[in-house]
C-alpha cells in the first residue's frame, strides 16, 4: 500500500531526477522502493532511479506483435514500459522488433529488464550492432546517409511518457541532456533492415520492460518499435561447435540448440537464416559460442552454419558428413475379412525441416542412409470406406528393432488423413517398422 511522505529530489522533476533524498539538503538518500509524483514512477534501486519509469496516465501497455509508430522529429526522449506477464507461464524470450518503413534517420534505443540494460541488435542487412562501451547509455542506429551529425554532440532533449489508454506520448513539461558518444553510434552504410533483440525471461517477475527512444535530428523519419510477448525460442538440432568447418561435418547432430528469426523462419518451423541469433536455452541467455555447426535446419545445398558473438555470420556446405543405413518396412497389417481400404499408408523418415530421407507407401521394404543425429518418423493413412466392420477403432504402431515406440488409436473417417509421429535418436542398421492393425 502507498504511503504518502515529503521527499527531495536532485533534479526539477521525478522523470530527470538520478536519486531522491529524505532532507532538503540531499545527504540523506531515500529507502529503495518505487516513488511517484502521481503522475509517474520510478524505482530506486541501491539509491540510484533506474530508467524503468512509465506515466500513470495508463501504466504499463501489454505487450504484443503490434509496434508503437514514431515519425516524429527531434529532440526528443520517448519513455514506455510494456507489460509482459507475471505468471510462470510467461517466461521465455522477449524479442524486440525495430522495423523502419521511410527515412533510417539515426535513433537511440536503451531497453531495460529486471534492472538491466539492452543495447545489442541483430540487423537484417548487417548483423551485429552494439555499443563498443559497456557504459553508453544507448545505442544509435540507422542509415549513414540520414545522419544529421549526432556523433560527439550534447543535445536537451524534451521528455514525454506514453499514454496507452489514449495511445499517445505525452510531455511531462522537463529535458534530458543527451551526449552522444562515438562509441554509442552504430549506424550502418545502407539500411539496416530488422533489427531483432533478445531479452531473456526465465522468470515470472519483473513483469515489465523499460523503453527509451531518443530522436535528435530534425528530419522525419518512421519506424516501429514492437516488444513481443515472452516465449520459448523454436529448437534445432546441430552438432557441437568447431574451430574448423571440416571437424563439422564428421561430427553427429546430437545437440539441440535455440535460435531467434532475423532472416530465418524458424518459429514457423523452416530453415536458419543469416544473422539470426542463436543460444544454448530457450530463453536466449547464452549464446552459442564461436565456431562452425552442421545442421539439418541448414538449407540446402549448404549444411554448415558459422557462428561468431551468438550470430550466424555464414553458411558453406560439406562434400561428406556421417551417415546411417536404416532398414524400413510399412504394410497395413489387417488381415482378413476385417481387412479395411487403405488408399495411402506412408512411412516417412526425415529430420526436419530438411525434406523427407525416404517417404514411401505400403506394402514396402528397404533401406536408406540418414544423417547421424535426431530423426523424424510419421506414419500416416488414409482411409476410403469399405471397411468391413470388426471393431469399431484402428491402431497405428511404430517399431524400432521390434520395440514399440509409438502408437495411437483412432476411429476411421472416411478421406481423413491419420498422422502417428515421434522424434528418436536413430542406430546404425535400425528397423523402422510402421504398420496400421486393429485396437
Amino acid at each position: 500500500m502507498a504511503t504518502l511522505g515529503t521527499y527531495y529530489l536532485n533534479a526539477p522533476s521525478l522523470v530527470t531526477a538520478t536519486s531522491v533524498y529524505t532532507d532538503a539538503a540531499l545527504t540523506t538518500v531515500a529507502p529503495d522502493g518505487f516513488y511517484s509524483d502521481t503522475a509517474n514512477v520510478r524505482e530506486l534501486v541501491s539509491g540510484v532511479f533506474t530508467n524503468v519509469f512509465y506515466s500513470c496516465s495508463g501504466c504499463p501497455a501489454p505487450c504484443n506483435s503490434v509496434g508503437n509508430n514514431f515519425t516524429e522529429t527531434g529532440d526528443k526522449i520517448y519513455y514506455m514500459t510494456k507489460k509482459v506477464g507475471g505468471t510462470i507461464l510467461d517466461t521465455g524470450a522477449i524479442i524486440i522488433e525495430i522495423n523502419y518503413y521511410a527515412n533510417e534517420v539515426p535513433v537511440g534505443f536503451n531497453f531495460i529488464y529486471n534492472n538491466v540494460n539492452y543495447q545489442s541488435f541483430s540487423s537484417q542487412n548487417f548483423g551485429l550492432l552494439q555499443p563498443s562501451s559497456i557504459n553508453d547509455d544507448f545505442i544509435f542506429v540507422g542509415d549513414t546517409t540520414y545522419d544529421c551529425g549526432i556523433t560527439s554532440n550534447t543535445y536537451n532533449a524534451s521528455v514525454y511518457t506514453y499514454d496507452p489508454v489514449n495511445n499517445v506520448f505525452v510531455s511531462v513539461g522537463a529535458s534530458r541532456v543527451i551526449y552522444v558518444p562515438v562509441s554509442a553510434v552504430q549506424i550502418t552504410p545502407g539500411s539496416p533492415g530488422k533489427l531483432v533483440m533478445v531479452i531473456p525471461k526465465p522468470t515470472a517477475s519483473p513483469d515489465f520492460v523499460g523503453c527509451q527512444i531518443v530522436l535528435l535530428c530534425t528530419s522525419a523519419r518512421d519506424f516501429d518499435v514492437i516488444v513481443n510477448c515472452p516465449a520459448a525460442l523454436p529448437s534445432f538440432t546441430s552438432t557441437e561447435g568447431y574451430d574448423v568447418d571440416i571437424d563439422a561435418c564428421g561430427a553427429g547432430t546430437f545437440q539441440t540448440y535455440y535460435s531467434a528469426d532475423v532472416n530465418g523462419n524458424t518459429s514457423s518451423g523452416g530453415f536458419l537464416g543469416l544473422y539470426d541469433w542463436v543460444f544454448y536455452d530457450s530463453f536466449g541467455q547464452t549464446v552459442l559460442p564461436d565456431g562452425f555447426y552442421r545442421s539439418p535446419s541448414v538449407n540446402i545445398p549448404d549444411s554448415l552454419f558459422e557462428v561468431q558473438d551468438g550470430i550466424i555470420i555464414s553458411f558453406g556446405g560439406c562434400s561428406s558428413y556421417p551417415t546411417w543405413t536404416i532398414d524400413y518396412q510399412v504394410e497395413n497389417a489387417i488381415l482378413g475379412g476385417c481387412n479395411p481400404t487403405i488408399v495411402n499408408l506412408f512411412l516417412e523418415i526425415s529430420q526436419p525441416p530438411s525434406p523427407s530421407y525416404v517417404n514411401v507407401n505400403f506394402p514396402s521394404t528397404g533401406s536408406v542412409l540418414v544423417p547421424e543425429g535426431i530423426t523424424h518418423i510419421q506414419l500416416r493413412a488414409e482411409y476410403d470406406n469399405g471397411f468391413v466392420s470388426c471393431g469399431s477403432q484402428f491402431k497405428m504402431v511404430i517399431e524400432r528393432n521390434g520395440i514399440i515406440i509409438a502408437s495411437k488409436t483412432y476411429t476411421p473417417i472416411d478421406g481423413v488423413y491419420e498422422y502417428l509421429d515421434v522424434d528418436i535418436n536413430l542406430d546404425n542398421d535400425a528397423v523402422i517398422y510402421g504398420y496400421i492393425t486393429l485396437a
